[in-house]
């Protein structure tokens, strides 16, 4: 478990770094637009938040079943 929350802390570095990177090349001038800027941060937002999504779904549904067993 912990080798993973080390990736995910990893690819976060990743895309923050890189929206950085692209947010000094739009502020230098060259014509990408903001939405472009900030898309490796809300890739990774995306991304993060559909495995949140099936984290709570799977909690649930284990819950439910130990709830069944009695």
């Amino acid at each position: 478990m912990e080798e993973k929350a080390e990736l995910l802390i990893y690819i976060f570095g990743l895309a923050l770094s890189l929206t950085v990177l692209l947010v000094i090349i739009k502020l230098a001038g060259v014509l990408i637009n903001w939405f472009v800027a900030t898309l490796p941060l809300l890739i990774y937002a995306a991304i993060m938040s559909i495995l949140i999504l099936i984290g709570s779904i799977a909690g649930i549904v284990m819950s439910i079943q130990e709830n069944m067993r009695g």
